[in-house]
């Protein structure tokens, strides 16, 4: 995953709306190789970012998958289940590992 700093002008450039949680998240998964869940992104984020909502971690590795910035893992076998946009995100006791994209790598496939 590209820095922090560029993630941000990648999404400011994309028309994304940057919050202070959004930026936290980028801090987060840069350069992290343990391919968090987003449970655990959320616990890490809540403890520096009270207020901080699953809802916006599901959503920011949503849209970082789309950016290229990170994949799931395809290491596991588990995965989230989403509820449609009108409704809430559905619990589920399994997840989804992100992995992070190496700025290289993604170079090489464009």
């Amino acid at each position: 995953m590209h820095s922090p700093a560029i993630v941000a002008s990648k999404y400011r450039e994309q028309g994304r709306r940057l919050t202070p949680q959004r930026k936290l998240l980028f801090a987060l998964m840069h350069g992290n190789e343990t391919h968090p869940t987003a449970e655990g992104l959320f616990a890490v984020a809540s403890r520096r970012l009270p207020g901080i909502s699953l809802r916006t971690v599901y959503q920011t590795l949503d849209e970082l998958s789309e950016m290229g910035e990170i994949q799931p893992s395809k290491n596991t076998t588990t995965q989230y289940v989403q509820k449609p946009a009108n409704s809430s995100m559905s619990a589920s006791t399994t997840s989804t590992r992100w992995a992070p994209i190496c700025p290289s790598a993604s170079k090489s496939r464009m």
